[in-house]
């Protein structure tokens, strides 16, 4: 006899931000935060009958706070529990939030983390970089990215008038090193695309095209839904308006990196013969989906999975290591090398501006012809 008991379901049902629905009564709650009394939350609880009535007092109360001079930190707040209140307040994606936490916890471990937000000193922002740095554990780039969310924390203490003054802009940024991908020749690539030929896993083939020919991130390439390709009389065009990234180890859906990053691009001859015979065999399996690129199951892949899927390929094979990343710095380059120049470029990748091309790839000659199917076509035939 199976005496299991099932798990009831929870009382309360999150709507959305800060709103959340009592399953019994049917009522929806507000929680409103008030800053911090010591290490706990000050907050308080309003009931409604409507989803519109609760959001009207939830953006009444959180315009008052960051508009109308009502919010409220404690004068005895730390660094880590503004910061914990920086984060839950601030409208911000769940990438970001994940990140933050990571550092969060990095600074609650040092004695920053532990100070009175009003006590704090340039100094002790500036041993807490340094200590970072002499331990040689993280690049300069990422206690930059410390130093960011301190500068961001401490301006939100000034709005919310606690303190005079930002410190953190006192301090400096570390020297970051010039990061410069790898992007192989046009041999490389053919070579490269040639084993994938081989390779019994056809979905790394599109990946790869995808990564090369397309110039797509990884974000984008497990992203692309079969939806986004579209056909006409003008040829086959890709239209990447989205990414998916992991986050606490759940996978989630967001807009491009940049604004220019929603583009539309057209479609290589390469590529699209890799996503049709990539499609035929996900037909025959029986596990077509909405996105592109899928697990094995059928389900939604994880990125870091398609990075493992080239490494595996690229050691078995015997082939030179290269990350994922450089596909798309391949891209530019065979692009650039090919006269397709900065300005059409920067639009085929979706950089920021044609200014981000240049900086990344300097050593090549600029040139301003329109081609860039011609460049493929050339150099794969």
């Amino acid at each position: 006899m199976n005496t299991t008991k099932s798990k009831a379901p929870p009382a309360r049902e999150r709507i959305e931000r800060n709103i959340a629905r009592d399953r019994k009564t049917g009522h929806y709650l507000v929680t409103q935060y008030n800053g911090y009394d010591g290490k706990v939350a000050i907050r308080r609880t309003v009931t409604c009958e409507t989803l519109q009535e609760a959001k009207a007092i939830r953006d009444k109360h959180e315009f008052g706070r960051k508009y109308e001079g009502k919010a409220t930190i404690n004068p005895k707040i730390t660094v880590t529990q503004c910061i914990e209140q920086y984060i839950s307040e601030k409208n911000l994606e769940e990438t970001t939030k994940s990140g933050y936490r990571i550092r969060l916890k990095r600074i609650s471990l040092f004695p920053l983390g532990k100070r009175r937000v009003v006590d704090v000193k340039k100094i002790d922002v500036v041993r807490y970089l340094d200590g970072l740095e002499r331990e040689g554990q993280l690049s300069n780039k990422t206690i930059n990215g410390d130093r960011q969310l301190l500068q961001a924390v401490f301006n939100y203490a000034m709005d919310c008038e606690i303190i005079p003054k930002n410190v953190v802009n006192l301090t400096s940024k570390k020297q970051e090193d010039i990061f410069e991908g790898t992007a192989l020749s046009e041999e490389e690539i053919q070579s490269l695309i040639q084993a994938i030929d081989t390779c019994q896993d056809k979905r790394l083939k599109a990946v790869v095209c995808l990564g090369a020919l397309q110039g797509m991130r990884r974000g984008e390439i497990v992203g692309l839904k079969w939806e986004d390709i579209t056909m006409s009389a003008e040829g086959a065009k890709i239209s990447i308006q989205r990414a998916r990234i992991p986050v606490t180890g759940t996978l989630i859906e967001k807009n491009p990196k940049t604004k220019n990053s929603r583009r539309t691009i057209p479609l290589q001859s390469l590529t699209q013969k890799a996503l049709e015979e990539y499609h035929a065999e996900q037909s025959e399996m029986g596990i077509l989906g909405e996105y592109i690129v899928l697990a094995n199951k059928g389900t939604p892949i994880c990125p870091t999975q398609v990075n493992n899927m080239l490494n595996g390929f690229l050691k078995h094979s015997g082939l030179p290591h290269i990350r994922l990343h450089d596909l798309r710095h391949t891209c530019c380059t065979l692009l650039i090398e090919n006269n397709a120049g900065y300005p059409v470029t920067s639009k085929y990748l979706g950089h920021s501006s044609s200014r981000t091309t240049e900086r990344v790839y300097t050593h090549l000659r600029d040139s301003l012809t329109d081609n860039t199917v011609g460049v493929f076509a050339k150099i794969f035939g």
